[in-house]
């Protein structure tokens, strides 16, 4: 493993604390989506090299939201269709930045870091084609993109959010996930995501 390689975990954690900077709700929403992405693939057997780049996208799926003015995400009702527009370029503007750890003298390769990059422009895909920013649906989505939209979704409904006045028990956000099995998110995948929130 050469230099650039060792750097980007570290380059990983450094990226997490940003954004735990500019807003810490997203950063500790972050680190949980990061660890219930984790026992998922744990629970999927997932081999190491992929638990590794789950856990780093899951860590980071909301890091472009460093380019997401503040007023924006601190806005407390329904947003404007400008405002949709600045937060739905998250997901891309977040892989690029990780995607930028990957430049060598030789070039461009990330490797398996591109796992990560992939992860995170995929977490608002939805399995029927309905998510952004590339609509693409089923296997098209990395499954590391469909792992981090359904814990992403359930974290979320899970907390307290400035736009909606409602917090989901755990049961009413599983039941969520479950109604929408084979639509928004990946019938393969729902039972270990269950399995995980119901233990934790």
């Amino acid at each position: 493993m050469g230099p650039i390689e060792e750097m980007r975990p570290r380059l990983a954690l450094a990226f997490s604390e940003a954004v735990a900077a500019y807003d810490l709700a997203t950063g500790e929403h972050s680190r949980r989506v990061g660890a219930l992405a984790r026992a998922v693939g744990v629970t999927l057997t997932l081999g190491e090299a992929d638990l590794e780049a789950l856990t780093y996208a899951g860590m980071l799926h909301d890091l472009g939201k460093l380019g997401v003015p503040e007023r924006t995400l601190g806005w407390p009702g329904s947003l404007d269709a400008a405002q949709w527009r600045e937060i739905r370029r998250h997901p891309t503007v977040g892989a690029g930045m990780v995607r930028s750890c990957c430049m060598q003298p030789e070039g461009y390769y990330c490797g398996e870091f591109e796992l990560v990059a992939t992860g995170i422009e995929a977490h608002h895909e939805r399995f029927d084609g309905s998510g952004y920013p590339a609509g693409y649906a089923g296997e098209e989505i990395s499954l590391i993109g469909r792992i981090l939209a359904l814990v992403d979704v359930y974290d979320s409904m899970t907390e307290e959010r400035n736009y909606r006045r409602h917090v989901f028990s755990s049961n009413e956000a599983l039941d969520y996930l479950a109604e929408n099995s084979g639509t928004l998110f990946d019938p393969g995948l729902v039972p270990a995501v269950v399995e995980v929130a119901r233990r934790t």
